[in-house]
């Protein structure tokens, strides 16, 4: 049968190594974060320093949420988020439309 799970983690149960792959990276946290300050403040290149900064707002405050604000019918806005789906997500969404035409 089709889109029917057989095997695998139950639903919510966090994967072990994904999890223990995350507090390892978490150990050189405030190293990485102490090198992107150094590098916003003194890399040689404009690019360089943009890119830290922008990682470093990212991580401090989150992405800025991206949007389209269009006119709607009678002059109402109408906004539109853009969002990065991941690949499973576009294969998923693929394969139901495909199977719905």
């Amino acid at each position: 049968m089709r889109g029917h799970k057989t095997g695998g983690r139950q639903v919510g149960t966090p994967n072990k190594v994904t999890s223990e792959l995350r507090e390892a990276a978490q150990a050189y946290c405030a190293d990485a974060l102490k090198e992107l300050a150094r590098l916003a403040k003194h890399a040689k290149s404009e690019a360089a320093r943009v890119a830290a900064c922008r990682e470093l707002l990212d991580r401090g405050y989150g992405r800025a949420p991206q949007g389209i604000a269009l006119a709607g019918e009678r002059d109402n806005a109408v906004t539109v988020n853009i969002v990065r789906w991941s690949d499973a997500e576009k294969e998923t969404v693929l394969s139901s439309t495909q199977e719905a035409a």
